[in-house]
C-alpha cells in the first residue's frame, strides 16, 4: 500500500469504414455510426508500481489481442502485464473484435492495439497526487434476470416469443448494485470515476446495423459532463441478466437507460469524500477443466453443423441451432483438456475489484461479493480475455442459452474454482490493507 497518484485519458476508437458487428448474428457489415465508441484508461501509481485499468466500449477482446496490448503497455508505459486490467463493456453494436457469429475484424484489432498502448502511456504521463473514495447505490430498471421457468419445465429466455401464460417466473434475480470509486486530484478536481453495474448492453438488436456504444457510452459521457474527469464503466457479473427484450429497444431507450445509470452513479459519487491514498493489486492463475460434451449432443451437433450452410444469418436475439452446433463442434475439435484462468484483484478508495475473463453468471458474482472481507466488492467481467459464459453448475443442469457446450468452454466445476480463486485474491488484498 502506498500514497496514490492517478492519471486518466480517453480516445475515440470508432472505425471509419464498415465493419462486422459483434454480439448478435448479423448478415452484413455496419451501416454508419449512431454514436462513437471510446476507450478510457486510468493509471494508478504507488510504491509497488503503476497499475492500469482500461474500459472499452466493445463486446470483448480475444486472448491474442489482449496479449499484444499488455506487452505493448509493459514495454512503452512500464506497467507489468499482471498489473493491467483491460475490461470490455460487452456492447453488442461495436466492431467484431472477437468474431462472435461473424468474421473477426483482425485489421481493426491490430490498429486498436497501438491506440490502447498510446492511451495508457498518455494517462501515466498525466498522473498527479490523488485521493480516492468509494460508495454504492442501486439501479433496478436496466437489468432483469433473463432465464425464465416455463410451465412445461423448460428454461426459456426473456427474448423468446412466448405468452406470459406459459411462464412461471424468473429462475433467479439480477444484481442491482452500482459500485462507484471517485478519484480526485489531491488539490483539485475529479480525475476519474470507476463505476460498476451488471448488465447486457444489447439495446440495438441484431436487426440493427449502426455502430453504438450503447447505454454505457451514454452514461459515461453524461457523468463526464456533470462531474468532470474520465468515467470508466466496468461490467459486473452479467452472464445471466439482460435488458428487457421487448421494451426500450430503440435509440430513445438507449438514452433512457444511460441516463438512469448515470444519475445513480452521480448521486453516489457526490456523496463520496475521497480521502484514501492506498492502492493494492494482486494476480493469480488457476487451471479449469474443459467442458465435457455428452456423446449424443456432440453427434447431434456434428450432424446439424454438416447440414448447415456456411453463411452468416441475421437474428434479432439469441442464436439458432446451426450456431449452437458449430460452437459445440469447435469446442470438441479444439481438443483442449483445460484452460488457464487469470484473475486480478485490486483495491482503491476502500473498494475491491476482482476480474473475470468471461461472462460470469450473476449468482456467482453475488456469492463472491457476500463472502468478501471488503466492505465494497465489485466484479469486473470480460477482463483480459474471454472464456465465454461461466454458468453455475445448477444452471448447466437446468439448461437454457449460455449453458450449452460451446457457449462457454469451462466445465461445471468452474463456479467453485473461480469463487475460491476470487476469494483468495480478495483475502490477500484485505490482509495487506490491515497490515
Amino acid at each position: 500500500m502506498a500514497a496514490l497518484k492517478a492519471g486518466a485519458a480517453k480516445i475515440d476508437i470508432t472505425p471509419d469504414y464498415p465493419v462486422w458487428l459483434d454480439g448478435n448474428p448479423r448478415d452484413r457489415k455496419s451501416e454508419g455510426v449512431h454514436d462513437p465508441i471510446s476507450a478510457r484508461a486510468l493509471v494508478l501509481e504507488g510504491t509497488d508500481g503503476p497499475f492500469a485499468l482500461l474500459s472499452l466500449e466493445l463486446v470483448g477482446l480475444p486472448d491474442d489481442t489482449v496479449a499484444r496490448v499488455r506487452a505493448g503497455i509493459s514495454e512503452q508505459a512500464g506497467i507489468l502485464p499482471q498489473r493491467q486490467v483491460i475490461a470490455c463493456a460487452h456492447v453488442h453494436s461495436g466492431p467484431a473484435t472477437c468474431g462472435f457469429f461473424c468474421p473477426r475484424e483482425d485489421a481493426y484489432n491490430q490498429w486498436l492495439v497501438q491506440k490502447l498502448v498510446a492511451l495508457v502511456s498518455r494517462a501515466r504521463q498525466k498522473a498527479v497526487p490523488a485521493l480516492a473514495g468509494s460508495g454504492v447505490g442501486e439501479e433496478f430498471t436496466i437489468s432483469e434476470y433473463r432465464r425464465l421457468w416455463a410451465k412445461d419445465g423448460r428454461i426459456v429466455m426473456n427474448w423468446e416469443a412466448l405468452s406470459w401464460d406459459d411462464i412461471l417466473g424468473p429462475a433467479g434475480v439480477p444484481d442491482p448494485q452500482v459500485g462507484v470509486v471517485r478519484i480526485d486530484a489531491a488539490c483539485g478536481p475529479t480525475l476519474a470515476v470507476i463505476y460498476n453495474h451488471a448488465g447486457h448492453p444489447n439495446t440495438p438488436p441484431g436487426t440493427w446495423f449502426e455502430i453504438s456504444g450503447d447505454y454505457p457510452a451514454f452514461a459515461s459521457a453524461l457523468i463526464e459532463r456533470e462531474l468532470g474527469g474520465v468515467a470508466l464503466f466496468t461490467n459486473g457479473a452479467q452472464g445471466s441478466v439482460d435488458i428487457p427484450a421487448f421494451r426500450e429497444r430503440d435509440w430513445e431507450g438507449l438514452e433512457r437507460k444511460g441516463t438512469w445509470l448515470a444519475r445513480e452513479v452521480l448521486a453516489v459519487a457526490r456523496r463520496i469524500r475521497p480521502g484514501s491514498e492506498t492502492l493494492g493489486a494482486a494476480c493469480s492463475r488457476s487451471r479449469v477443466g474443459a467442458r465435457k460434451i455428452a456423446p449424443d449432443y456432440l453427434k447431434w451437433a456434428r450432424e446439424v453443423a454438416a447440414r448447415a450452410r456456411e453463411q452468416v444469418v441475421n437474428i434479432r436475439d439469441g442464436v439458432d441451432d446451426a450456431i449452437y452446433a458449430r460452437m459445440c463442434v469447435e469446442l470438441a475439435d479444439s481438443a483442449a483438456k483445460e484452460y488457464d484462468v487469470e484473475m486480478i484483484g485490486f483495491t482503491v478508495g476502500g473498494a475491491a475489484f476482482v476480474t473475470i475473463p468471461g461472462e460470469l453468471f450473476t449468482e456467482i458474482g453475488v456469492r463472491i461479493k457476500r463472502a468478501s472481507p471488503h466492505e465494497h466488492t465489485f466484479i469486473v467481467d470480460l477482463a483480459n480475455g474471454s472464456l465465454g459464459y461461466i454458468p453455475t453448475s445448477r444452471a448447466i443442469e437446468e439448461g437454457g442459452y449460455a449453458t450449452r457446450p460451446g457457449c462457454g468452454c469451462l466445465d461445471a466445476h468452474a463456479e467453485d474454482v473461480i469463487t475460491e480463486q476470487a476469494l483468495g485474491l480478495l483475502g490477500q488484498l484485505h490482509a495487506e490493507m490491515v497490515r
